[in-house]
């Protein structure tokens, strides 16, 4: 990434507004979102954080008011959007 996409990152994870990571690739999607999280040292992601989202009706959470950080593959991405 160029230093101002991972500034723009850094300021969404600061200021603790609503992050997915999308990739069908689970280990890069995992890497991704806890090389996020380090990030954010010495502070801490207090917020949901699910780096793995499962099927089903939990991805009506893409939905809620609060700020979160968020793995999903395409096809559950094409499925909420």
């Amino acid at each position: 990434l160029k230093p101002p996409a991972v500034l723009k990152l850094l300021t969404v994870l600061l200021l603790e507004w609503q992050l997915v990571v999308v990739s069908d690739d689970a280990e890069l999607r995992m890497g991704a979102c806890e090389l996020l999280l380090s990030w954010l040292h010495p502070f801490a992601w207090v917020q949901a954080y699910v780096p793995t989202m499962p099927d089903g009706p939990w991805l009506d959470l893409l939905k809620a008011p609060f700020p979160f950080l968020i793995g999903l593959t395409l096809s559950q991405l094409a499925a909420v959007a």
